[in-house]
């Protein structure tokens, strides 16, 4: 099936503000990182599809990935300038990163199928507050929807903790605090969710022993359809840095069990989400900590992510040009790396050179 993928990295941010009157150029054009992963799917495209973007990668790039020794010399897929208002007939369809109602009316300018579910629908399994209350909730956490919510959670926990806003990506969106954290200041992080009428995440700080996450498709007609699991490292402050992808037992060693533990209790889930009306790709983040000095547990249930996710670009990628290799992909500042896959810079619509400071890149063990 020939596919247009367009990789909507701004996602979170058309959740979290409803005006879609910003066309896709002009929505990225400040963000260095949409403008950087909107090449993503290079890295998994069948040749026989397209890639839109906002600004094609030059010719010294193009030559260099073609060249790459593990593509075997498979031709790339083609680039379709987004702006373009031509028909797409020889499409089958156009497949997202996130649902996104500026897409969809992109294709249908197109004459493109797309589709979608319904947008409150997406908002809803989106929201942090979702997860939440779908997980088992940790101790000392809460979902704090005004002043006197958090009063009450500053006063039950002590040390480090985290408040998370309800659309926040990859670490951001999170505000950490301790016991010396001034009061003001965490509530002017608050009242800015708040006069949007969405709660924050309350929770403790952890100490992780083990980040993974799962993913799925949502088939209205096959239902719940399990595609894979990885690892994946963060920074101190939660900030995505690196997937591992593989062999499951290799990967999740002495912590299988949990693995399929988590799975169970997804699944149950997913179930419920596929009846509300969701459906497409999903994945889902869960940790293993330290619950004591001896013992460790597993929050099942940390995240839900109702799009395409980094761990599963890094599937895909694992699945079509190493399906026997553990491989690692990570975000780099070595422009030296021998494997880097996106452009290292661009120029911009406006004629503006936009250098990138990290490069992805991967390992094979």
């Amino acid at each position: 099936m020939k596919t247009i993928h367009i990789a909507n990295t701004d996602f979170e941010f058309e959740l979290a503000n409803d005006d879609i009157s910003i066309p896709i150029d002009q929505a990225w054009n400040n963000k260095t990182m949409c403008l950087q992963l909107q090449y993503l799917p290079l890295i998994y495209a069948d040749e026989s599809d397209a890639i839109a973007l906002t600004t094609l990668p030059d010719q010294l790039f193009i030559e260099y990935f073609s060249s790459l020794p593990w593509r075997s010399k498979a031709k790339l897929p083609a680039f379709i300038p987004i702006g373009t208002k031509q028909k797409f007939d020889e499409y089958d369809r156009c497949v997202s990163w996130g649902a996104s109602r500026k897409i969809q009316q992109w294709a249908n300018e197109r004459g493109v199928y797309y589709t979608m579910p319904e947008w409150e629908i997406v908002k809803k399994i989106n929201s942090k507050a979702y997860s939440f209350s779908n997980s088992p909730p940790l101790a000392n956490s809460a979902l704090i929807w005004n002043s006197n919510d958090l009063k009450k959670w500053l006063k039950i926990g002590h040390g480090k903790r985290v408040l998370k806003t309800c659309f926040g990506l990859s670490g951001k969106g999170h505000f950490h605090i301790d016991d010396h954290t001034e009061e003001t200041k965490i509530l002017n992080f608050c009242e800015k969710e708040w006069i949007h009428n969405r709660p924050l995440i309350a929770e403790p700080w952890l100490e992780r022993v083990f980040d993974f996450s799962t993913q799925w498709y949502l088939d209205i007609d096959k239902g719940v359809q399990f595609i894979g699991a990885t690892m994946f490292e963060s920074n101190s402050k939660g900030v995505y840095q690196s997937t591992k992808i593989g062999s499951e037992d290799v990967l999740f060693g002495p912590y299988i069990h949990f693995l399929e533990k988590h799975k169970n209790i997804c699944f149950e889930m997913l179930e419920n989400i596929l009846k509300i009306g969701y459906f497409g790709y999903l994945g889902i983040d869960a940790f293993i900590y330290k619950k004591t000095d001896s013992a460790i547990a597993l929050q099942p249930i940390v995240e839900i992510n109702g799009r395409q996710t980094m761990s599963l670009a890094a599937l895909f990628f694992q699945r079509r040009w190493f399906p026997d290799k553990t491989v690692q992909l990570f975000f780099s500042k070595d422009i030296k790396e021998k494997n880097f896959l996106l452009p290292n810079k661009i120029i911009s619509h406006e004629g503006k050179e936009i250098v990138f400071n990290l490069h992805l890149s991967f390992s094979i063990n």
